[in-house]
């Protein structure tokens, strides 16, 4: 199988859930159970789906107020790069 880098956005998905009595109306406050909490964004949602293919994935993302304009990302080794979410990646958008 092949090796993948996957670059990008990386998030917290927070999730409240939901009875079946809840009615989503504008305005309208109602209790919610427990929160569940897993990772989001392109590295993790596309990581995921990679390594249950089989590959092998290697993850990049930011953490905090880090620049990713992808001069840390090591593409030596790998088959492939997915890079996910330019838009939310102003440094790979940079002089077009």
């Amino acid at each position: 199988m092949h090796s993948i880098a996957v670059a990008g956005h990386l998030c917290l998905d927070i999730a409240p859930r939901l009875g079946s009595t809840a009615v989503l109306e504008p305005g309208r406050l109602f209790e919610v159970g427990p929160l569940a909490i897993s990772l989001g964004g392109s590295v993790a949602n596309t990581g995921r789906a990679l390594v249950d293919l089989g590959a092998t994935v290697t993850p990049f993302a930011s953490i905090g107020d880090d620049e990713f304009d992808g001069t840390r990302v090591d593409v030596q080794g790998t088959d492939l790069l997915h890079v996910g979410y330019p838009p939310l990646l102003p440094g790979l958008l940079v002089d077009g």
